[in-house]
């Protein structure tokens, strides 16, 4: 690789197996391009929206990188097919195979990757990111290397690609998260006044706000806040 300041490169090494790869900053920083938010508007009669926070969405890094093998230690040109390689099996599925060795239908999910440099959130995250897609661009140099004294197939010495990561968000710790919410579903349907039963109770029940029952009093089109047993109540989709 060509010889540049620590502060240029980039580490990207799989969670499991043992690819990783060694590149040189783009000419353009990292970007996070998603992963704030998460504010929506819930709609109430006659009243002002209510801003609501569903949750954001994994961050997402844009990351150009550079293979360079134009310049070597060495003073001479150096493949960058191998890491190139390692980084597109880091981005892929992978096949899993039997006890005989023999490779199967099924694969197994792409590994997990840390990433080591100059990049947002770095010692913040987790630090584990999934490749999403990978953008080739057109710096890139070809060169005919030889192998004693034989000509070889053309290699690259220099290719420049964009890396998409994704937060990588472990399934079971979403589920436990959601959990630990206490959350209720979002009501739906005809409901029946139960002993006890307030049109505030329900609105915190329904909708997490006391100040929602007088939509739903409005609603259901009652002249009062006053319920009883029994009375079936439409509610707020």
């Amino acid at each position: 690789m060509a010889d540049v300041g620590e502060q240029y490169k980039i580490l990207i090494k799989a969670t499991s197996g043992n690819f990783q790869v060694t590149a040189i900053l783009g000419t353009t920083p990292a970007q996070v391009t998603d992963g704030f938010g998460g504010w929506d508007t819930v709609d109430r009669p006659r009243r002002v929206g209510m801003t609501q926070w569903n949750g954001r969405k994994p961050f997402q890094i844009s990351l150009p990188i550079i293979f360079d093998g134009w310049v070597a230690d060495d003073g001479g040109y150096e493949s960058q097919e191998k890491n190139i390689q390692q980084l597109i099996w880091m981005s892929l599925p992978r096949p899993k195979k039997s006890a005989r060795g023999r490779t199967q239908t099924s694969f197994d999910d792409p590994p997990a990757v840390n990433i080591y440099g100059a990049i947002p959130f770095a010692g913040i995250t987790n630090n584990n990111w999934v490749i999403s897609n990978l953008d080739f661009g057109d710096n890139v140099i070809w060169m005919q290397l030889s192998v004693g004294g034989e000509a070889v197939q053309p290699v690259r010495v220099r290719q420049d690609v964009t890396v998409t990561l994704l937060q990588y968000v472990d399934p079971d710790r979403a589920i436990i998260q959601g959990a630990n919410q206490g959350l209720s579903p979002k009501p739906i349907g005809p409901y029946t006044v139960k002993k006890g039963d307030t049109l505030k109770k329900l609105a915190v029940l329904w909708y997490g706000d006391a100040e929602m029952g007088d939509t739903i009093a409005s609603f259901n089109g009652l002249r009062d806040t006053k319920i009883k047993k029994g009375q079936v109540l439409k509610r707020i989709p």
